[in-house]
Parts: structure tokens; sequence; C-alpha cells
């Protein structure tokens, strides 16, 4: 019996270790790169939604991570791959925009994260029309 308490204690004790090192490693600024920060989708039709893609990769020793994505408009929608990028890993931003109005655009995805500017701003630009 006292043995399995030992061994319960050594492992709660491993697990909250465990636990705090990631929390701390949370709070660290994470090293990134980004592929590009902005995609032109160019000439598209005014009918169809449309995917812009960016890769931001962790090339630093602690965890990134994504606290917040937002647009600036309901026209675009955003999602991430994942949330949380260990070291060597990739996390990837979709934005499918499908606006409505002819005409030049440029949309603002917002990527909230722990990196020391503690977001990143990606943008997409195009020129739609109306193809029949």
């Amino acid at each position: 019996m006292k043995k399995e308490i030992k061994t319960l204690n050594l492992l709660l004790f491993l697990i909250s270790s465990f636990l705090f090192i990631c929390l701390l490693s949370l709070k660290i600024n994470a090293s990134y790169s980004l592929d590009s920060n902005h995609f032109d989708l160019g000439r598209i039709d005014l009918a169809t939604k449309n995917i812009a893609r960016f890769t931001i990769t962790n090339n630093g020793k602690s965890i990134l991570y994504v606290k917040k994505i937002e647009s600036d408009c309901d026209c675009t929608v955003a999602n991430v791959s994942r949330r949380i990028a260990l070291p060597g890993q990739s996390i990837v931003v979709n934005a499918t925009y499908s606006g409505n109005t002819k005409g030049f655009f440029q949309r603002l995805i917002i990527v909230k994260m722990n990196i020391k500017k503690k977001y990143l701003i990606l943008k997409i630009t195009g020129y739609q029309v109306y193809v029949s």
C-alpha cells in the first residue's frame, strides 16, 4: 500500500512538473517564420469562394500558439489547421474570401499569438469581376 502511494505521488509530481513547464513555455515569446504576409488572389469571379493559405512555422524552442484569429470583414472567414505548434511544426491559416462587390479588394486577417509583436497581420488582395 505504501509503495502504491509513493508511486502515485511520484506520478502526480511528474505530471504537474510537465504541465508547469508547458505553461511556462506558453508565456515565452515564440520564434516563427512566415511564408508570406500577403496573398494576391488575382482576378477572380464574383460568384466564387477563394482561399488564401499562409504558413507559419515555429522555428524556436518554445511552443507557438494561436490565441485568436479574426478578419476585418464578414466576407472573409479565417481558420487555422491547429492552435498549437511544437518546435519545427507549422500552422496553416486558411482564409476564405467570398465578397460581393466588383473591383479591387483588400482584406486583413489578424492572428493573435504568443510572439513579440503579439499578433500578425495577413493581407489578401485581388480584383473581383463578374464572369458570365
